[in-house]
């Protein structure tokens, strides 16, 4: 285990769209933080989240996935 301190979590949702009770999020995601001793890392990627849309109108996440290679 390596303590790293503060991490900093970053979502940029670029595109949303609907398909019946069904909505698809995607976009960006990164995290920042600094590992003792070394300088500051980034990782990073896209995303695409699944909501289903629930019987009292609210949504809840089915899938939540990163999109490898980005």
């Amino acid at each position: 285990l390596v303590a790293v301190g503060p991490v900093t979590v970053t979502l940029a949702t670029s595109r949303v769209w609907l398909a019946d009770n069904l909505a698809y999020e995607a976009g960006e995601w990164s995290y920042t933080f600094t590992p003792k001793g070394k300088s500051e890392q980034r990782i990073g990627g896209k995303y695409v989240t699944t909501w289903v849309r629930q019987a009292d109108g609210g949504w809840k996440i089915k899938s939540d996935l990163a999109v490898p290679g980005t």
